[in-house]
């Protein structure tokens, strides 16, 4: 018989590859009107930013925006140290000029009274020319993850990636022999 043991994760494990499975998600709350595409066209896209295939990339291109928020809910509490993000090889002048990173554990006590995350202000980079963002973050659970475009401009996000040590909360693994 097998053993039921929680699963572990590695610090080169992507765990933003295993948001859809934790049943989490990746939206935006204004990027679809700014792109004026279909909400299934824009899923596809946010999607693409986790999906581990560095060909397809969200894009804010051919429009003059700023403020697009890309919300990432990891489907339960991880426990982080690394965020890295940044666009395609040979896309490198479409990296993102400006940007903030909000985090949450998804506790109650990190809870709006409407039942919204209660976002806290990690990281702000007002100007940026760097096409691969790599920020290290005092190990933490991490539910939500917040992205807030600041710089005017023309920009892509070809993987965003989260990656952690430890054991993943409420995933548990069969070791069968």
């Amino acid at each position: 018989p097998g053993q039921i043991q929680p699963d572990q994760t590695g610090p080169e494990d992507n765990l933003a590859l295993k948001i859809l499975e934790s049943g989490g998600s990746i939206t935006s709350p204004n990027a679809r009107i700014v792109l004026e595409i279909s909400t299934g066209e824009l899923d596809k896209r946010l999607n693409s930013m986790i999906s581990g295939d560095t060909t397809d990339a969200f894009e804010i291109k051919g429009v003059n925006a700023i403020g697009i928020i890309i919300n990432i809910d990891m489907g339960e509490r991880f426990g982080i140290n690394r965020i890295r993000f940044g666009t395609r090889t040979g896309f490198e002048e479409f990296a993102i000029g400006g940007f903030s990173i909000y985090l949450n554990d998804g506790s109650q006590e990190q809870t709006t009274l409407a039942g919204t995350p209660d976002f806290r202000l990690f990281k702000t980079i007002e100007r940026n020319v760097d096409p691969v963002i790599d920020l290290d973050v005092p190990l933490q659970f991490v539910r939500f993850i917040q992205l807030k475009q600041l710089v005017r401009g023309e920009w892509e996000i070809d993987e965003f990636e989260v990656f952690g040590e430890g054991k993943l909360e409420g995933i548990v693994r069969n070791c069968g022999f």
